[in-house]
């Protein structure tokens, strides 16, 4: 029980310290955090599409910019693969100190700060999403996946051909640029116009168009069928537990940052200009770009047991929230998996509901569910609450992760039962649940205050820094920590046991003495000495009993001591 390979990624706003460096490109600031996070750690060179580097925790850390010319971008940080939910909220937590203290380093000579949220002043939707390694089908939904991805050969053809056209012309490009420049002798770094970068999109976006439509009907057909059908309506109300909170342009407030964006259940999270409930781009890129990079990702598309990444999740800064987000989704697809789920309710518009939850700060209001039945959204929590308790007092391997899931669980629909009935703030869940942290702060703030003072409380309640107001309540002792400092100092510096994490980080940090001398990806592990290169294929999944686990950790634990 709890037991999965799961994982968070996150983007990150850069703020910058000083009004002169707005317009600095954020990819400077993105190496210079990387130059930082180099003095404290072993890195090992992303070999990945997009610029990245892995840690010797086994995380990573990228540049995520939709358009190089624009100077705008994101930096994303991703845990390593952990099993059970303290562990994962251990490793987020590292990773946002760390994270933290690289980009404020002043050293660097560019120090900013990072906003840890899903939504800009602007309305630029960015954000978490998670990962959970299960089953993507069985029985005859298992051979129909394996049987349509082999259907897709030739469309799959026809867009590595389109990439290595648009290659050459790249590379074309690019020569042509530098013999201009070697000419009249400037050094200046050459960017493309903004316009060759739209026109190599278009083409890109109409190359690939078969593939990704039929892909993504693909995975709409048969990808996680049977545990998207029972996990959706959760997900739908779930904002009501782990929301963030979010200040609109008209002062009202919604419950969640990121679900009023979501606009689809299943899709690749940009392709089609779509903000999927249930983000399978991943596949795509498995399909389309990563064949070059490491073509043997290929044919993992065609195990049994794949990654579920759910696009729907707002950045947390309370610890309770955040261990609620994954652990009680995790318990659900647990109780899934288990069979448990044999009529659950399914909301007939989910997307419209999904919506609806997050703009209704007073939790109020039906929602219309197949059956003619009509439910509120906290109902729809205390019964997917009421079955993973059923299922935990039933199951033999209980956990205490379990236990202590169901207690925070409970209590946080408790509390705001009486907040439906009564109106009153709930005062227990300050400091526990973002959403109801930030509501507290801008009630705070007075019925006088501006809508500009007032979004500044939104988009500051994230930031990363001693400023922060998150952090100031933090340091003020209101906000309920579930880590002590020695987990979260503790996965600063070591990889995860028993995943693929465990192995990439021990090689990063005991090979990557010189820059480049590792590369790695999230299946393997490439070491250079000289004319020498060897690759090391990660096992994605490593199981033991579980006294064996533990024994393990008591003895590293000792050591460290």
């Amino acid at each position: 029980m709890l037991d999965r390979v799961i994982g968070l990624e996150t983007e990150y706003a850069i703020r910058p310290r000083q009004a002169a460096d707005e317009q600095t490109p954020r990819f400077l600031m993105y190496r210079a955090l990387t130059q930082s996070l180099r003095r404290r750690m072993p890195l090992a060179t992303a070999k990945h599409f997009k610029d990245g580097s892995f840690l010797s925790t086994g995380g990573a850390v990228w540049f995520e910019a939709e358009r190089e010319t624009s100077g705008a971008g994101l930096i994303e940080g991703a845990t390593p693969e952990c099993r059970g939910p303290r562990q994962l909220l251990a490793y987020q937590r590292a990773q946002d100190a760390l994270l933290e203290e690289s980009a404020s380093d002043e050293l660097t000579g560019r120090p900013f700060s990072l906003i840890k949220n899903d939504r800009d002043v602007d309305d630029n939707v960015y954000g978490a999403q998670e990962n959970y390694e299960l089953p993507i089908g069985h029985g005859w939904r298992l051979f129909a996946w394996r049987a349509g991805l082999v259907a897709m050969t030739p469309l799959a053809l026809f867009s590595w051909f389109s990439s290595l056209m648009f290659g050459v012309f790249l590379w074309l490009y690019v020569g042509g640029v530098e013999l201009y420049k070697l000419v009249v002798r400037s050094r200046k770094p050459s960017t493309p116009p903004a316009w060759i970068e739209s026109v190599l999109i278009w083409w890109l976006r109409m190359a690939n168009f078969p593939l990704g439509a039929a892909l993504w009907l693909h995975c709409k057909c048969f990808a996680f069928a049977q545990t998207r059908r029972h996990l959706t309506s959760f997900l739908a109300t779930r904002s009501l537990i782990c929301g963030s909170g979010r200040l609109d342009r008209a002062n009202r407030f919604h419950l969640a940052d990121k679900a009023g964006s979501i606009n689809c259940i299943v899709g690749f999270g940009g392709f089609f200009h779509d903000r999927p409930l249930y983000a399978m781009g991943h596949f795509f890129k498995r399909i389309y770009v990563e064949p070059f990079f490491s073509p043997r990702d290929l044919f993992r598309l065609f195990a049994a047991r794949q990654r579920l990444q759910i696009g729907l999740g707002d950045s947390n800064m309370c610890e309770v929230a955040e261990y609620l987000r994954i652990g009680t989704t995790g318990l659900i697809l647990d109780a899934i998996e288990a069979g448990k789920f044999g009529d659950s309710p399914q909301i007939r518009r989910p997307i419209r509901e999904l919506r609806g939850v997050s703009a209704n700060s007073t939790l109020g209001g039906n929602i219309s569910c197949r059956g003619r039945r009509l439910a509120t959204p906290l109902e729809i929590q205390w019964y997917y609450y009421d079955v993973c308790r059923t299922f935990v007092d039933e199951h033999p391997d209980s956990t205490a992760d379990a236990w202590e899931v169901l207690g925070y669980w409970r209590d946080t629909l408790t509390a705001l039962a009486q907040f439906e009935q009564d109106g009153v703030l709930p005062e227990p869940l300050i400091g526990e649940i973002d959403w109801v942290t930030k509501k507290y702060l801008l009630d705070q703030a007075g019925v006088g205050a501006t809508w500009e003072q007032l979004k500044k409380i939104d988009i500051r309640y994230h930031e990363l820094s001693p400023d922060g107001y998150f952090m100031k309540l933090q340091q003020a002792g209101l906000v309920r920590r579930l880590l002590n400092d020695e987990e979260v100092a503790r996965a600063q510096r070591l990889p995860p046991p028993d995943t693929a994490a465990s192995l990439r980080g021990r090689l990063i940090r005991e090979f990557a003495i010189h820059r480049d001398a590792v590369q790695a990806n999230w299946h393997v592990v490439i070491i250079r000495d000289g004319k020498k290169r060897r690759k090391i294929e990660l096992q994605k999944s490593i199981r033991r009993p579980s006294r064996w686990r533990n024994r393990e950790t008591t003895h590293e634990a000792k050591t460290l001591n």
